[in-house]
């Protein structure tokens, strides 16, 4: 599993955007659950997305959810995520998807 890695969490939405405007420069990659608690995950990339700066603007977000209508790669990218881990994720898939998008 992506040996030397950080992790930096949030509990929430609001937290998410929080951390990710203050400490973008150190993040390679965001991993969310769709359904995220107090800003809904979609406003939350959008938020993201509409920057003028990058980062945030360009981070890779990868989504996980049991939610199944979510599990159609090209969706994901409509709503501005790179990827989506179906639940449950594997470890192995956990770590070939986080290794794609870290730097």
């Amino acid at each position: 599993m992506c040996n030397n890695a950080t992790c930096i969490t949030a509990n929430n939405g609001e937290q998410k955007l929080d951390l990710i405007a203050t400490k973008a420069s150190q993040i390679d990659v965001v991993l969310v659950d769709i359904y995220i608690p107090k800003v809904s995950e979609l406003d939350a990339t959008s938020a993201n997305r509409n920057q003028p700066s990058d980062p945030p603007k360009n981070l890779p977000v990868v989504a996980t959810t049991a939610d199944e209508r979510w599990h159609n790669p090209k969706c994901c990218l409509d709503f501005g995520f790179n990827s989506v881990l179906p639940k449950p994720v594997s470890l192995s898939q956990l770590d070939k998807t986080l290794r794609q998008f870290a730097a």
